[in-house]
């Protein structure tokens, strides 16, 4: 699908967000992205469909030719922890200052769960006035010439802005809850905090050692890494 508009291309991606109770945050971003200008002198390829390796929101020939403009990745909130080095740098920076002991294992203290569920936008520049009706090499050539000669020259040239947008499906989400059962797990936590602080002798009566109470507390605390 394609939007002539990023706030309706973003708008989309939040519409989804608040459908599904998940949140996606900005991985890569292009510079420009969004407003690429055709113009700059730099030599923009002319395309008249993706290449095959090209998976998300692939365009395939309709006689329009365009030029792949900028790129937006939107990594899940629950996806790959891209700081985790400079986490573990600084955690042992700490250690090493109050001379802690140095521990081979670092606890992952973060809502991260490598999740591989990713959102793209795709900034797309078509030239509808140019398009051709039967897919022929040398009306690709010839017309590709056109464009790239209009585009060197800064010509008067109608163009048309496309953000085409790629969202995974809730089954690419992977090591938390979405939807309803995220729901369900939210109110979970929060009806067994609302014990714990309410009725205290209530809340470890529901367990008969500290043993389990450690469990319990355990349990809930990663729960709420994989609702947040």
């Amino acid at each position: 699908m394609f939007f002539q508009s990023l706030d309706s291309a973003l708008e989309r991606i939040r519409e989804h967000e608040n459908e599904h109770t998940l949140r996606f945050s900005i991985y890569k971003k292009d510079k420009l992205f969004g407003n690429t200008d055709i113009f700059n002198g730099k030599h923009h390829k002319i395309w008249w469909a993706d290449r095959t390796d090209i998976k998300v929101c692939s365009l395939p020939f309709d006689g329009i030719p365009f030029i792949i403009g900028s790129k937006l990745v939107m990594d899940c909130a629950h996806g790959k922890d891209r700081k985790l080095k400079r986490k573990i740098k600084e955690k042992s920076k700490i250690q090493g200052e109050h001379d802690f002991k140095k521990h081979h294992f670092y606890n992952q203290d973060t809502r991260k769960m490598d999740c591989p569920a990713q959102a793209v936008i795709r900034e797309i520049i078509k030239f509808p006035d140019h398009k051709i009706m039967t897919d022929k090499p040398n009306q690709r050539r010839k017309i590709s010439k056109t464009l790239e000669d209009q585009l060197n020259k800064k010509s008067t040239l109608a163009f048309e802005r496309r953000f085409y947008v790629d969202i995974p499906s809730i089954s690419a989400h992977t090591g938390h809850y979405v939807g309803k059962l995220k729901f369900y797990f939210m109110m979970l936590v929060y009806r067994t905090e609302t014990i714990r602080i309410q009725s205290p002798h209530l809340h470890t009566s529901f367990f008969t050692t500290s043993d389990d109470t450690k469990i319990r507390e355990q349990t809930i605390s990663k729960y709420r890494l994989y609702v947040a």
